[in-house]
C-alpha cells in the first residue's frame, strides 16, 4: 500500500507518456537555430569532436549560426550541451542503418532531414522535465492532504505547465537550448527543495544531494550563459 509521501511510479510513468505523445505528435516542428546541433552530435560520436568540416552540404555554407575559427575549423555557434542529448539518436540510426534500415546519421547530418529526430529528442527530454514538476509539485503539497489529492493537484499543476507554457511551443519543438536548459534547472530546483525539506539532515544523501545540485547549475550555465542569474 502506498504511504502518503509516496508519489506512485504509476503516476509519474504516466505524466511521461501523455505529455511526450502530445509533443511527439504535434505538427509544428522548428529546425532553424537547432540545425546544427545533430551534425554536432554526429561529429562528437564519430570523430570525438565538435568540429562539422567534415560535412559538404550547400546547407552548412549559409546556415547563420556557422562559426568558422582562424584555421579553419566551423563549428555550431551555440553552445554544445544539447548536441550531447542527441547522440542516443545518432547511435540508434547508425544501427538501423547497418541492418539496412534508413539512411545512417553521416546521411541524416549532412543536410537530410532532422527535423522528426530533433522533435523526437525535444519531446522526450521535455516530458521528463514535466515528471520532475510533478514530483516538485506533489512535495510542495502538505502531507495532511490525502494522497489522491496530492496526486491530482500535482497533475493539474504539471500538465499547466506542460501544455500551457513556452514548454510545449517553444522547447519541445527542437533540440536548441530551451529544453536542456530547463532540465537542469527543474534537477536544481528539486535538490534546492529537497535540502530545504530537512536542513538539519546529515550524511551522504545529503552531500549527494548539494553535488548534484552543484552540478545542475553549472550544467545549466553551460548549456544557456543566460542561466547565470539562477546559477
Amino acid at each position: 500500500m502506498e504511504t502518503p509521501e509516496r508519489i506512485g511510479w504509476r503516476w509519474l510513468v504516466a505524466v511521461f507518456a501523455i505529455t511526450f505523445v502530445v509533443y511527439a505528435l504535434s505538427p509544428v516542428r522548428q529546425n532553424y537555430d537547432s540545425y546544427l546541433a545533430f551534425p554536432t552530435a554526429q561529429s562528437a560520436l564519430h570523430d570525438g569532436n565538435l568540429t562539422l568540416n567534415e560535412f559538404d552540404t550547400p546547407k552548412f555554407e549559409t546556415h547563420g549560426w556557422m562559426s568558422i575559427t582562424e584555421n579553419g575549423n566551423e563549428f555550431n555557434t551555440f553552445p554544445w550541451v544539447p548536441s550531447l542529448m542527441l547522440i542516443p539518436s545518432v547511435v540508434v540510426l547508425d544501427v538501423a542503418d547497418a541492418v539496412g534500415i534508413g539512411p545512417g546519421s553521416y546521411n541524416v547530418a549532412n543536410g537530410g532531414r532532422m527535423d522528426t529526430v530533433q522533435q523526437f529528442n525535444a519531446s522526450a527530454l521535455m516530458a521528463l522535465v514535466a515528471v520532475i514538476v510533478f514530483a516538485l509539485a506533489f512535495q510542495r503539497l502538505s502531507p495532511a492532504l490525502s494522497l489522491r489529492r496530492r496526486q491530482g493537484t500535482a497533475g493539474v499543476v504539471t500538465f499547466g505547465f506542460a501544455f500551457g507554457t513556452a514548454a510545449w511551443s517553444t522547447a519541445s519543438r527542437a533540440m536548441w537550448q530551451h529544453g536542456p536548459s530547463l532540465l537542469f534547472l527543474a534537477i536544481a530546483v528539486y535538490c534546492c527543495q529537497r535540502l530545504l525539506r530537512d536542513p538539519d539532515a546529515e550524511g551522504p544523501g545529503l552531500r549527494w544531494t548539494a553535488a548534484c545540485l552543484g552540478a545542475a547549475v553549472a550544467a545549466s550555465f553551460t548549456c544557456r550563459p543566460t542561466n547565470a542569474l539562477t546559477v
